[in-house]
């Protein structure tokens, strides 16, 4: 299985994520995903950070939990998250507004 923006992952028939954003960081590919229903017809609101390791030609995908990182990458994958994380405040303020 290989990963690329706006290709579907399949971890099992009912496990089908989206890749919705994709970075490099420190020589290695991470990629943002939201799920998908088992008949790629809609996305469910539930989303994953992963790390991508190719192996003997093989990509493999291993969850993404290090807040270091996170901090790092989720800038890269999602850009207007980096203003945000820039400007909490002001961003809370705006949405408070609503």
């Amino acid at each position: 299985m290989k990963s690329g923006l706006y290709t579907i992952i399949e971890f099992d028939e009912n496990d089908k994520w989206f890749v919705i954003g994709e970075t490099v960081y420190n020589n290695e590919k991470y990629n943002y995903l939201i799920k998908v229903t088992p008949d790629e017809t809609d996305f469910i609101e539930e989303f994953m950070t992963v790390k991508c390791i190719t192996n003997n030609g093989e990509e493999y995908f291993d969850q993404v939990t290090d807040q270091a990182i996170l901090k790092e990458i989720l800038p890269q994958l999602i850009p207007d998250l980096a203003e945000l994380l820039q400007n909490p405040k002001e961003a809370l303020e705006e949405l408070n507004k609503y």
